[in-house]
């Protein structure tokens, strides 16, 4: 620890910050941001190269912003780089001699200037976009380079079969109703043109078919459920054998199987992840104004899935990916309705602010509520979502303070 260069803590509900830090002398840049810190420590004062040239640099210097310092701190740190670092290390120091009223004025000037962070692109697996109607809905399939058409083409007429008549072998009964339905929405995503098959909602839906496939098959060895017909379990076996070399022809298929691989279990972070991601998926239910009903419903679904059937993994990385490219779309919009606007600098210290936020209606500006109606679960979702939603926590800390919210 005594050699380490950067250290990102932030959003991680620290109350109080070690007073040992001054050990750290190779410290380029720190981020306690979102956290619940009163006070920081006095020998952070010393660590000079906080404060040095390369506090210039995006990745350098100190940020403590969205935590509940009193004055003057908590002023020090709404200051812009290298500013914010320079002015909290002096009075950590016992060296600052500014004002309160100076420090205000220079923060109504400077957060007009805060630029909003970065915003990781969509990855492969399931993406969205934004309709007409401004609402979330999935992005229009795309042709990639990497989908290998000729196996696609050639085992998709197969595929169909498959599915269809393993629907006609259990339709009309209550025992496996939720199979059905599964194997319903799936038939419905393979049953168009090859080039307008959306392969990220097929690996999906394919992933929940399998888990359930092999609920049943436990179900029926241990007595809860009828054993399928030799027709019945003969066409499952099939659809599934035909789904595999379907979706691995894909890229997206590749991609997500490559993840689920070398991604490492840790019981006790993915036990975190499943619970926060309930907070998530209570969060997306009540957002019908800006997300298609569509939307809620799958993303819901594969969120609840986390933990189930023998490859839990698949579903963990499912969930994050599709979750990261969901909350990646309403952030950027959210950013492109400050773009959009003539409004500058701290809109939510402006009368005019709230009011016109509501009276533009639907729009862009629903992405912005999204985030400040559900603020305190969704801070909770990116502390316990992994290193991976990071950027969200830091989002979210710049949205707060772009609409002056304390």
């Amino acid at each position: 620890m005594k050699h380490l260069r950067f250290l990102e803590v932030a959003t991680n509900a620290l109350s109080e910050l070690p007073y040992s830090m001054e050990e750290m002398s190779d410290l380029e840049r720190l981020d306690v941001s979102g956290n619940s810190l009163k006070e920081l420590p006095k020998s952070l004062g010393n660590l000079r190269l906080l404060e040095s040239k390369k506090v210039k640099r995006a990745k350098s210097g100190l940020s403590a912003i969205n935590n509940p310092f009193p004055k003057p701190l908590s002023e020090f740190v709404k200051l812009s780089q290298p500013r914010a670092t320079i002015e909290i290390l002096r009075y950590l120091r016992g060296e600052s001699t500014f004002e309160d009223k100076t420090l205000e004025l220079e923060n109504d000037k400077t957060l007009k200037e805060i630029a909003a962070p970065s915003i990781p692109k969509q990855g492969a697996g399931i993406r969205f976009s934004t309709a007409k109607n401004k609402k979330i809905v999935f992005a229009d399939p795309r042709r990639d380079i990497g989908d290998d058409f000729l196996a696609l083409e050639a085992l998709l007429p197969e595929l169909i079969s498959a599915t269809k008549l393993f629907l006609v072998g259990i339709r009309g009964g209550n025992a496996y109703g939720e199979l059905e339905e599964i194997a319903e929405k799936y038939l419905e995503l393979i049953s168009m043109p090859i080039d307008q098959i959306n392969s990220g909602r097929v690996w999906a839906v394919g992933l929940r078919l399998e888990s359930w496939a092999s609920s049943v098959q436990r179900n029926i060895q241990n007595g809860f459920l009828p054993e399928l017909e030799n027709n019945q379990k003969a066409a499952l076996d099939s659809l599934l054998g035909l789904h595999a070399p379907f979706i691995m022809s894909t890229r997206t298929g590749r991609v997500m199987f490559e993840r689920s691989s070398e991604y490492h279990r840790n019981e006790v972070e993915d036990e975190g992840f499943r619970k926060v991601s309930n907070l998530l998926v209570n969060v997306i239910r009540n957002s019908s104004l800006l997300i298609s009903s569509e939307v809620i419903e799958e993303v819901s679904q594969i969120n609840s899935a986390i933990g189930i059937g023998p490859r839990p993994e698949r579903f963990i990385v499912a969930a994050k990916t599709t979750d990261q490219n969901l909350l990646a779309t309403i952030a950027k919009n959210a950013i492109g309705f400050f773009a959009a606007t003539s409004f500058a600098g701290v809109l939510g210290q402006s009368q005019m602010f709230q009011g016109t936020l509501h009276q533009i209606g639907g729009g862009l500006d629903q992405s912005i509520l999204f985030f400040v109606n559900n603020y305190d679960d969704l801070k909770l979702f990116a502390a316990g979502a992994g290193q991976e939603m990071a950027w969200l926590g830091r989002f979210m800390s710049w949205l707060k303070i772009k609409i002056g919210w304390s």
